[in-house]
Formats: C-alpha cells, sequence, structure tokens
C-alpha cells in the first residue's frame, strides 16, 4: 500500500513530462513543416509530383506521430492499472473529470 502511494506521484510526474515535451515537440514540427510548404511553395522549379510527395511525407509523419501517442497513453494506462489496480484508475481518472467539471463551472 505504501509503495503504490509512493509510485502514484511519479507515474503522473512522468505522464505530465512525456505530454509536456509531446506538446513542444509537436508545436515544432508543425511549424518546420509550414515554414519548409511555404518554401517549397516559392520555388517554381519544384516539379508538382515533389510537392505531392512532400505532402504525402507530412502527412505520414504526422498520422505516425499520432499513433506513437496513442501507444504511449495507452502505455501509461496499462501501467497506472498494474500499480494501482483498475478500480483506483478509475477512481482517479472519475475525479479528473468531477474537478474539470466543477472547475468550468465555477468559472
Amino acid at each position: 500500500m505504501m509503495e503504490t502511494q509512493l509510485m502514484q506521484p511519479i507515474v503522473g510526474a512522468h505522464k505530465v513530462a512525456f505530454q509536456t515535451w509531446f506538446q513542444s515537440v509537436s508545436a515544432m514540427q508543425d511549424q518546420t513543416m509550414k515554414v519548409m510548404d511555404t518554401l517549397w511553395s516559392q520555388v517554381p522549379t519544384v516539379p508538382e509530383k515533389n510537392r505531392k510527395m512532400l505532402a504525402e511525407w507530412t502527412d505520414t509523419f504526422q498520422k505516425g506521430r499520432e499513433e506513437m501517442k496513442k501507444v504511449i497513453d495507452q502505455g501509461f494506462d496499462t501501467w497506472e492499472q498494474v500499480l494501482f489496480g483498475p478500480e483506483k484508475t478509475q477512481d482517479t481518472k472519475a475525479e479528473g473529470t468531477k474537478s474539470s467539471t466543477s472547475k468550468a463551472a465555477s468559472a
């Protein structure tokens, strides 16, 4: 029981750290893609098929990034269920929903 109480903030910190990192990297990658798209669109010598290839590549990259996030989020959920049990995980998620709802209602 004591180990679970110690692990809960650690797991939460790892989850928040990943989400923060992922949002930062995603923003940076999205901005880089926009800049590259702008640059490629202004060069008249670039064939249309190369522009389409770049667009497909960035779409594939974004889908892969989102898929990676889903897998890691599922890993965190699994990790929480193993450490804290399904009941505790559901209680924590319900409390998060209640606090979000109550914050929104009070605002």
